[in-house]
């Protein structure tokens, strides 16, 4: 369903080039047919949506991941599991809020089959903030990005798509990137990422079965999730963590908002991009949004910059390249 909208969306842009060339043609020679207008602007308005969804994942999700690297490193606030547990009440008593106003209407009756993307979204989310412990945000962003190609992989074997030499290209690339920044990097960190790269490929498979082949709805996609969490990693939380040298001064709690705002949002768009476009495309904005973060990490949070990030990262960015540029081709060939 997501490949055909997707489709459905590249056949507007070549069909609105097409009439843009006719509208050009028919203004030189005073004739206008308005329903080629009507039809052009009908085109650019999927196009605009779509750019500004895409765009608005990415904006987000990336402003999501800094704030918890902030949260965990800068301001040093040493219980992820609590952390990930105040996140997910907040994003679940704002929900349950818009729903007492009517914002929109939640059901309580499709608790079931939230249950498996609900579970490893909890394992995600844990271990996303246990490799944010570990590693660098320019290694996390390399590694990261395995999950996206993974994803593609999955729904290559579930769609019968063979992969062709450009993507395993990329791949391997993309190995090579990790590889090169691998023997700087805490085993521990590498242990949680490769947790949170296979969680969050189960995770996102499952969403967007549910979101598409059974109509799922949005909100219940981000309510049902958090839910749960707030019991099984409130669970994680009381069994391993000390809550006595939990700091809860202004600063903290007032970062903790922000970021479970930017959390929900992030949801809310992943969601929307799951619906909206393909499968592909949403590959394609993770691999660039994990690429963005890794700068980020040098900018905002004050990672050391030296030869063997900036190599790791280049070889990472031509590797997104390339996977896209294959992609790309695979469209126009339809």
């Amino acid at each position: 369903m997501n490949e055909q909208k997707f489709d459905e969306s590249v056949g507007k842009l070549k069909k609105s080039v097409v009439l843009l060339k006719d509208i050009l043609l028919a203004v030189e020679n005073k004739v206008v047919d308005k329903k080629s207008i009507d039809e052009l602007k009908e085109c650019f308005k999927v196009i605009k949506k779509n750019c500004l969804l895409s765009l608005s994942y990415m904006l987000i999700s990336l402003a999501t991941t800094i704030l918890n690297k902030y949260i965990i490193s800068v301001l040093n606030f040493s219980t992820p599991f609590f952390l990930v547990v105040c996140q997910s009440f907040i994003i679940c008593f704002l929900i349950y809020l818009l729903n007492i106003l009517q914002v929109f209407k939640l059901r309580f009756t499709n608790l079931r089959k939230w249950i498996i993307p609900s579970s490893f979204l909890c394992v995600m989310i844990f271990s996303g903030s246990k490799s944010l412990q570990y590693l660098d945000i320019s290694f996390y962003t390399l590694i990261k990005n395995s999950s996206i190609f993974i994803v593609a992989i999955v729904e290559n074997v579930f769609f019968n798509r063979l992969i062709n030499l450009y993507e395993g290209l990329s791949f391997i690339l993309m190995i090579m990137a990790s590889y090169y920044n691998i023997f700087s990097t805490d085993i521990n960190g590498l242990l949680w990422i490769s947790i949170n790269v296979l969680s969050t490929t189960i995770y996102i498979v499952t969403l967007r079965h549910i979101l598409t082949d059974h109509r799922g709805d949005l909100m219940e996609s981000i309510f049902y999730p958090n839910f749960f969490s707030i019991f099984l990693i409130g669970i994680l939380s009381l069994s391993f963590e000390s809550l006595n040298s939990i700091d809860l001064s202004s600063k903290v709690v007032l970062f903790i908002i922000f970021s479970s705002i930017c959390a929900l949002l992030t949801a809310l768009t992943t969601a929307q991009v799951l619906i909206s476009l393909s499968s592909t495309t949403y590959s394609m904005l993770g691999a660039m949004n994990k690429i963005l973060l890794g700068f980020t990490g040098f900018i905002f949070v004050g990672e050391s910059i030296n030869t063997r990030k900036i190599y790791s990262l280049s070889i990472g960015i031509l590797s997104t390249v390339l996977y896209t540029y294959s992609q790309t081709n695979k469209k126009n060939s339809i």
